[in-house]
């Protein structure tokens, strides 16, 4: 119960023993685990939440994990900011071309799951730290679109777009991004971003995030950040997409 336990929390030595231990076990006994550890989980939190898609500010159970998510979001959107300008992020999650809201062929999601996989452990090297656990722990986080709880923070350089008050510039006669700078001149540009992995153990944090700042000028990459005492340090990162 307690390897199981740790693996929902994001530690990979619990994630590993849990699968090894349960090579062992009936599906009786992963059933029982699975049902303790369900009832063990941290309590939701009650938190004073914006719902910004429709103008309310409310009290809302927000569940713990989700907590942590939005203070990692936070913190990587903040680093990856420009002074004085604010990105405008896509309300729900994705991983460039790998993130499927839709029925899609289960091989070349397959395909595309194992290419992120060797890119990244091709091209981030973390002394000491096997990366692909937690790689793998993203791209599974991530196989779906989840739409954010992130309050918007213009002055700490990001706007989550849940109106779509940005997107409307990108469609037929909207203007584009020569509109979209017009109207909004410290709009840098458009954001999308993952859910993160996260291994308190290490602490390693793993995150998709791609900005797109012109029509012919952009990129994505898959970012590895060393997580400690409330602030991030870059550890590497994979380009995934470049325009």
């Amino acid at each position: 119960m307690w390897f199981d336990f740790a693996a929902s929390r994001g530690n990979m030595k619990g994630r590993k023993q849990r699968d090894k231990l349960a090579k062992k076990m009936t599906p009786s006994q992963i059933a029982e685990a699975q049902q303790l550890v369900k009832e063990r989980q941290p309590k939701d939190i009650t938190l004073v939440v914006a719902n910004e898609a429709e103008d309310k500010v409310v009290l809302a159970q927000v569940p713990a994990k989700q907590v942590e998510d939005n203070v990692l979001l936070d913190l990587v959107l903040k680093k990856e900011s420009y002074k004085g300008y604010y990105t405008v992020v896509a309300p729900r999650t994705s991983i460039s071309n790998y993130t499927q809201d839709d029925n899609v062929d289960a091989a070349a999601v397959r395909d595309e799951y194992l290419r992120i996989i060797r890119l990244v452990l091709l091209e981030i090297k973390i002394r000491g730290y096997d990366l692909k656990p937690l790689t793998e722990m993203l791209l599974d986080r991530n196989l779906h679109s989840t739409k954010l709880n992130l309050r918007s923070s213009p002055k700490a350089g990001y706007v989550v777009d849940y109106k779509e008050e940005y997107s409307r510039y990108f469609e037929e006669k909207g203007g584009g991004w020569k509109r979209l700078r017009a109207e909004h001149p410290k709009a840098s540009g458009r954001t999308r971003i993952s859910l993160p992995a996260y291994d308190p153990q290490s602490p390693v944090l793993l995150i998709y995030f791609g900005t797109q700042f012109d029509w012919t000028a952009g990129a994505g990459f898959i970012v590895a950040y060393r997580y400690e005492n409330g602030k991030l340090d870059e550890l590497g990162r994979v380009q995934m997409w470049i325009s």
